[in-house]
């Protein structure tokens, strides 16, 4: 995994906790803006960023965004009207002062687990979802 400048990405393994946590929703629409959310307990004087890497089908390499604390979580907000993309890809990565690393989602051996997402039309989504009741 490579970030914008050409820096390697984090890539672990990173400690399994339940201090830093985050469910990706199971779709993304292409018209609506999509919040990612990531809930870190740890004190505001133990952390020194919070990022997200992300990227787009038509981007080669990840783009850090750091975050901020906005009611009780950090959150990125993709817009496909700004950014237009038929899928999306991303993880989160947490420092802490004390040098310790954080990622999430990991998987069992604690490595990065990227989100991976393609958009959807809402109303084919929900023609679908219709149909599959019938």
């Amino acid at each position: 995994l490579w970030g914008e400048t050409g820096t390697p990405v984090p890539k672990g393994p990173f400690p399994k906790t339940m201090k830093v946590m985050h469910r990706p929703d199971d779709v993304v629409f292409d018209s609506r803006p999509y919040d990612m959310d990531l809930f870190v307990d740890h004190s505001d004087e133990e952390i020194v960023n919070v990022s997200i890497f992300f990227k787009t089908d038509a981007m080669t390499h990840f783009i850090e965004h750091h975050l901020t604390k906005t009611r009780a979580r950090y959150r990125f907000r993709f817009n496909p009207a700004i950014t237009p993309a038929e899928s999306i890809t991303y993880f989160f990565v947490v420092t802490l002062n004390d040098g310790s690393v954080h990622a999430a989602p990991l998987n069992k051996n604690g490595y990065i687990d990227v989100v991976e997402r393609k958009l959807v039309d809402p109303v084919e989504y929900f023609k679908r979802r219709l149909a599959s009741r019938r």
